[in-house]
């Protein structure tokens, strides 16, 4: 089984780095700070054996505040990003545009001030001086441990998978299907884990979960542009400029949620495949030849 201690210092440095990038405002460091976070929380409980698992559980807690404290400002980046591009087809007026525009800035702007404030309040360097103590505890502990452990939130993964998906049905309902993206991701970022502890391959179940959380994520991102774009409408006079415009372009982006929606519906059925084959996942490590004779040894008391 892979050394995690490497595995957790890597992503410590990497989460550092884009911390700082997302101070700065930069959109690629909210981004990135956000992944890495995920990641070290799925990495976080494996590699805590039981003598560090405290300590894995504090810094735990920390990186779920830096998640949720850079998610609604990265929510906003993405939405700019569709905003300029546009969709196939659809010409809507520049004013029109423009009008969406500034409205998503300003409350992105308002949004970076609190997280601002809220990076504040989490001590990081604290937080990796944890992931560090749990490293150092991890190679010793983490043949059968790991295993054990990884197996397990895997198997809590599927099952909420297959609970979100069966709970979504093939009804076009916002929230349900924000469930079942949630859960996509979760499931993904705990496989992660799992190909890189070398105990199994999963490139195909990674391959269509990545698939999925783009088409849900995608999904997900035009709905929050059909908040904003409901909002300016709600501010803007029926005879101003770009009025008619806002009408066509929520219009063309309900329509695009369902397109999605329906390519959804097709992959649905194999994605419930996974989560079911990986409800009793039970990882084990390959003994190797000395260790086995080892093995062998302590069991005739030798």
């Amino acid at each position: 089984m892979a050394d995690f201690s490497v595995l957790l210092r890597e992503r410590t440095r990497e989460l550092i780095r884009h911390v700082a990038a997302a101070v700065k405002g930069e959109a690629r460091g909210i981004h990135g700070g956000r992944v890495a976070s995920r990641r070290l929380r799925e990495s976080l409980p494996v590699a805590g054996a039981t003598a560090a698992r405290l300590t894995a559980s504090r810094a735990r807690k920390t990186f779920r505040q830096l998640t949720r404290a850079l998610g609604p400002v990265r929510e906003l980046d993405v939405a700019l990003v569709h905003l300029e591009d546009g969709l196939d087809g659809i010409r809507i007026p520049r004013v029109t545009i423009e009008r969406v525009r500034t409205h998503v800035l300003a409350e992105r702007e308002r949004r970076r001030q609190k997280m601002l404030t809220r990076l504040e309040r989490i001590d990081l360097s604290t937080a990796a001086a944890r992931v560090e103590r749990v490293a150092r505890a991890a190679p010793a502990r983490m043949i059968s441990y790991g295993a054990e452990a990884l197996s397990r939130r895997v198997r809590v993964r599927a099952r909420t998978l297959d609970q979100a998906i069966a709970r979504a049905g093939t009804l076009y309902d916002p929230e349900r299907l924000h469930a079942v993206r949630i859960a996509v991701k979760k499931l993904r970022y705990s496989l992660e884990v799992v190909a890189a502890s070398e105990l199994l391959v999963v490139t195909d179940e990674l391959r269509l979960l990545k698939r999925a959380q783009r088409i849900l994520g995608r999904m997900h991102d035009y709905q929050v542009l059909l908040e904003h774009v409901g909002a300016v409408a709600d501010v803007t006079p029926p005879a101003a400029p770009g009025a008619q415009g806002l009408k066509l372009l929520a219009s063309a982006y309900d329509r695009e949620c369902r397109r999605l929606h329906a390519g959804y519906l097709k992959m649905a059925p194999a994605l419930a495949d996974v989560g079911r084959r990986l409800f009793n996942l039970r990882l084990a490590v390959p003994i190797r030849p000395g260790r086995a004779r080892k093995h062998a040894s302590e069991r005739s008391g030798a």
